[in-house]
């Protein structure tokens, strides 16, 4: 994947509650300017909170943050975009005939847990 861009960036970090400082406008905004109010602080008076936008690409922290914002109905179709990255574009048998779970329902479980940041940036874009 490419580096995210300035548009992206600035998507993730809006959904994620960010805020840039009054003065500036948001079409001509740069991620890596401390002039982001992190959430919680909107429009906060004090300038020591301001800060550079995190970095979603690299910091699996920050999009954890994200996830956690999302609505039930986002997170299904989150999960159904993770999925599709990697390949799993058709149902499968979730236990066998014993009530154990089968070996394509872990590798899907295993490919959910474990998705890099680049995935889930890509999947997140794409439902919020």
């Amino acid at each position: 994947m490419r580096k995210l861009g300035t548009k992206e960036h600035i998507k993730l970090a809006l959904f994620h509650g960010w805020t840039v400082m009054p003065d500036i406008d948001i079409a001509h905004a740069d991620p890596e300017r401390k002039y982001w109010f992190p959430p919680g602080f909107a429009n906060s008076s004090d300038s020591s909170v301001l800060s550079a936008l995190p970095d979603y690409l690299n910091d699996l922290n920050a999009i954890h943050d994200v996830e956690k914002l999302l609505d039930p109905r986002q997170s299904k179709d989150y999960d159904g975009h993770i999925l599709a990255i990697h390949g799993f574009d058709r149902e499968i048998l979730i236990f066998d005939e014993h009530n154990h779970a089968t070996p394509e329902f872990i590798l899907l479980c295993e490919t959910l847990r474990h998705a890099d940041t680049k995935t889930r940036v890509m999947a997140l874009l794409i439902v919020i």
